[in-house]
């Protein structure tokens, strides 16, 4: 009866997003009651589904859809405590801080080196502080329906975001701490203390406590590339490892069975807390309670059905969680599909990595786009090693710790022989090729398709299965159509990046890029690359996974800034450049990076592209004036890409420009050193400007706005309407802006 509950949450839930995926599943819930004789209490389901859809509909988050650019500034000036859930990067610390009772985000530019030292150390945990700032609107994703910050701060119990600028260290005053608030602190500690005395402290903290923020950027990248990231944090393995542990040494030193699952149902409360309480855990630990203490009668499925719903009731928004929702998913994968073999220990071993890979794909589909099938490989060699050797060091490294607040040196020599051979399999895994597979979006209904086909492919019957991979095949295939043509300018901030699909090819102008003016201690160095927060889950969104040109109208990092990256993820066949400027220091790298990993460079002028045409002045002013200019034709619009060019250089290109023009993206970001009369005289009537919100240039100029509006030009702007798609084949334009609207 547990399941058949599940499915029906499961059901009212996907109701509130996608009414066909929610109806999808009801007959698997009515054919479940039929088969167990319970179709008699169908009534009492129906309710529950009721009451579970009405309230989600009830709580579900409500977006309210402004300009992006809007500014609802409200000043802040009250006092609050900081939690131990922050991190410094250079001079920027962020967080969670509680005031008035309500949880924020914040962020906080650090004044000095001093200033880093006392948050790095903690020093303000847990205290009050008077502080000013400002109150901010969260944006939601600016260019694809993915990730929104707005929509998990809502589920995640936060009131908003808070713009600190100053902080009255004199005011501060300790908290007085209640017992979950001491765990947490005391996890804080844990880290510090492994940090300054152990070489490995970060790898050691994450597995004792699943704190990860002391692992570097780039090696949680690694981790996640290589399928093995979840072996870092804490989750049902680890709960039932130091369970089982746990028992087993109470029971060797004689204390009474009653007495040790008493002892464990006591402390397992305290290291969900530990652990920083993520759903993972408090499913395993609930699990765990409930085998200690539950009747013999109940069945496995139902006992991980009970956690579910208790789970659910203790923080109901946690079905939203990627954590929640792998964590849930391979549990009930095991439990439906390892019942049906009678297997060795290596092949127990063997299947269980295949199930949790092959279950968990709609998921990460769902959420990534992206899948790496070499975890496959990496998880046969790392689940042992953590298993039989690096996890067990580590939890007796804690428990040293715990039992005596010191960590021997032994323990130190040990883990770092552990990870030393961790970090060596890492670095060879790394030189493979990921077997990276990705599936553009799809709706909602397409990944609980797939969810429940790959429940079949373990299916006694070889015909069932056979089915299964066919069905599975077609998904696939489905997943491969040709995108339309279009023109996407994403919003990159400060800068250009401008995808277009034209004729089943990819092409790509320029890249974006972010200047760093920070030097020294304030150099920030885990911040998120424009190619990882916007370009990638971009591409991948639209299921693009190589850019056939890559054109670079001009060497300025905004424009340039993230070519490096891409190249090394193999996904530039060739580049195109203005060959006169090859010799500048800012090509230098590139052209470098290029040779090495064989891609070839072009001059703008040695190239045809079917659909494009490219231009370039040669004797401007400044480096903006030798821009290529690219003019895309498509069936039905033709679009003016301008580059940086100036006012002095667009008559020039102008008149090499004979076809109808229909839409513009206007020259340097909207400055009033672009944008002639010469131009505004063509005939487009739609103008595009990629602007940074609260740039330091000012830009999009008040002049050029006004000229454009005198000469009735329609205007998109990143900056207010997000990414800014042209369908080349339609005269239809839309933004990020309209698309979240219309949701």
């Amino acid at each position: 009866m547990g399941f058949i509950a599940v499915i029906v949450i499961i059901c009212a839930v996907l109701c509130q997003h996608d009414t066909l995926s929610g109806v999808l599943l009801i007959p698997i819930a009515v054919a479940v009651l039929y088969k167990k004789g319970l179709i008699r209490f169908i009534y009492i389901y129906c309710v529950i589904f009721l009451s579970v859809y009405l309230f989600y509909a009830h709580h579900s988050f409500t977006r309210i859809v402004t300009d992006f650019n809007h500014h609802d500034i409200r000043e802040l000036n009250t006092t609050g405590y900081f939690t131990p859930e922050f991190s410094v990067d250079g001079n920027l610390l962020m967080g969670d801080i509680v005031a008035h009772k309500e949880k924020y985000k914040f962020i906080y530019k650090i004044k000095s080196k001093s200033e880093q030292r006392q948050f790095k150390r903690g020093q303000h945990v847990y205290q009050r502080c008077h502080i000013n700032g400002e109150f901010q609107s969260p944006l939601p994703n600016t260019n694809i329906s993915g990730f929104h910050f707005d929509e998990y701060l809502y589920y995640g119990a936060y009131n908003g975001t808070l713009a600190i600028d100053n902080i009255n260290f004199h005011s501060c005053r300790e908290k007085v701490l209640n017992f979950i608030e001491y765990i947490r602190l005391y996890r804080f500690q844990i880290g510090e203390t492994m940090m300054q005395q152990l070489k490995y402290g970060a790898y050691i903290t994450a597995l004792t406590t699943g704190d990860t923020r002391y692992i570097e950027y780039e090696k949680l990248n690694d981790l996640k590339t290589l399928g093995i990231y979840h072996l870092y944090a804490i989750s049902g393995s680890h709960v039932a490892l130091i369970t089982v542990q746990l028992y087993f040494l109470l029971k060797r030193i004689y204390i009474p069975i009653h007495i040790c699952k008493a002892i464990i149902l006591l402390l397992l409360p305290v290291y969900v807390i530990l652990t920083g309480e993520a759903p993972a855990v408090v499913r395993a630990a609930l699990f765990m309670a409930f085998l200690l203490i539950k009747p013999k009668s109940i069945s496995m499925l139902d006992a991980l059905c009970i956690t579910f719903i208790v789970n659910l009731m203790i923080t109901p928004f946690a079905i939203y969680d990627i954590g929640f929702q792998l964590s849930y998913v391979i549990c009930f994968s095991f439990i439906f599909i390892l019942q049906r073999f009678t297997l060795t220990v290596f092949q127990l071993f063997i299947l269980t990595n295949i199930i949790s890979q092959i279950a968990t794909l709609p998921m990460l589909y769902y959420h990534f786009n992206i899948v790496y099938f070499i975890g496959l490989i990496t998880n046969l060699l790392f689940i042992p090693l953590f298993s039989l050797i690096i996890f067990p060091l580590c939890t007796l490294t804690l428990l040293f710790y715990l039992l005596f607040n010191h960590i021997p040196t032994l323990m130190n020599i040990l883990t770092t022989w552990a990870f030393q051979l961790h970090d060596s399999c890492i670095s060879i895994f790394m030189m493979v090729n990921p077997l990276s597979l990705v599936i553009k979006s799809q709706p909602l209904i397409y990944y609980v398709t797939m969810m429940v086909a790959l429940l079949y492919i373990f299916h006694s019957r070889v015909s069932i299965r056979f089915i299964t991979c066919s069905f599975l095949l077609i998904l696939f295939l489905i997943s491969r159509t040709v995108n339309e043509d279009a023109l996407h300018v994403l919003d990159v901030g400060q800068g250009d990046a401008i995808v277009i699909e034209q004729q089943g090819k990819v092409r790509m102008i320029d890249t974006g890029g972010k200047v760093d003016f920070n030097k020294g201690w304030e150099k920030r160095h885990e911040t998120r690359t424009i190619s990882e927060k916007v370009i990638l889950p971009f591409l991948y969104n639209r299921g693009i996974t190589q850019i056939d040109e890559l054109i670079l109208t001009h060497p300025d990092l905004d424009h340039i800034g993230e070519v490096e990256r891409l190249i090394r993820l193999n996904i530039v066949k060739r580049i195109i450049i203005n060959k006169t400027k090859m010799s500048l220091p800012k090509y230098a790298s590139i052209i470098q990076l290029a040779k090495e990993k064989n891609v070839d460079i072009y001059d703008e002028s040695e190239v045809r592209v079917k659909g494009m045409t490219f231009i370039a002045a040669h004797d401007g002013q400044d480096i903006n004036d030798e821009s290529i200019v690219t003019f895309v034709q498509g069936n039905q619009l033709n679009v003016l890409l301008t580059g940086d060019l100036s006012k002095a250089q667009e008559n020039n290109i102008l008149s090499q420009i004979k076809s109808r023009i229909d839409v513009v993206k206007i020259g340097h970001h909207g400055s009033d050193t672009s944008t002639s009369d010469a131009l505004l005289k063509r005939e487009f009537k739609t103008a595009l400007i990629s602007a940074g919100r609260n740039n330091l240039y000012g830009h999009p100029h008040r002049e050029t706005i006004t000229r454009l509006h005198q000469y009735g030009k329609q205007i998109y702007n990143t900056q207010s309407d997000g990414r800014i798609t042209v369908k080349l084949n339609s005269e239809e334009i839309t933004t990020m802006r309209n698309e979240l609207i219309k949701q």
